[in-house]
């Protein structure tokens, strides 16, 4: 069976058909094969403009996919390194601490993958909820990339110019 004429429009990113289709009525949140949606799909292939079209008719940006250890928007674009797309979801007010079936938080997909813009965006609004076991749970996959991001910022300081060794303990 063939995906939904939405889905395969947001996938090679036509954006005109993406909003005639909207326009005429197509279902925002129908599943394809999968159990993808237009949105997720439009977010693994990093088409930011499409998103913000799919979002505004109202699209679920926190839908998750049962069949993909409850992958969702958010963590496929994190997952890609898609910054825009997932800048386009934090300002659709998306979960940014749903994860997915095996715990991998969005922050976590995002710094697994080395995206430290992405990861930057996600700490600014990630809420550690609880404490304890939960507060380590959330944070801890996370500290190797403290030094990776003190290095990039000690880089900015000094400039293209000057190299060298720099303490980021």
């Amino acid at each position: 069976m063939p995906p939904p004429p939405l889905f395969e429009a947001a996938r090679r990113g036509r954006a005109a058909d993406v909003a005639a289709l909207l326009t005429n009525g197509a279902d925002v949140n129908e599943l394809a094969s999968r159990e993808r949606t237009a949105l997720y799909i439009a977010c693994q292939e990093g088409h930011a403009g499409i998103v913000t079209t799919l979002v505004a008719a109202n699209a679920d940006v926190n839908a998750s996919r049962p069949c993909d250890g409850g992958s969702t928007p958010l963590r496929i674009a994190c997952f890609m390194g898609h910054t825009e797309v997932v800048s386009s979801l934090i300002a659709a007010n998306v979960d940014v601490n749903q994860a997915g079936n095996n715990g991998a938080s969005p922050l976590y997909v995002a710094s697994a993958f080395g995206h430290t813009e992405i990861v930057t965006k996600l700490l600014a609004r990630v809420e550690v909820v609880g404490g304890g076991e939960e507060a380590v749970r959330l944070v801890v996959p996370h500290v190797h990339l403290l030094r990776h991001l003190r290095l990039v910022e000690v880089h900015r300081a000094d400039g293209p110019e000057q190299r060298g060794e720099h303490d980021v303990a």
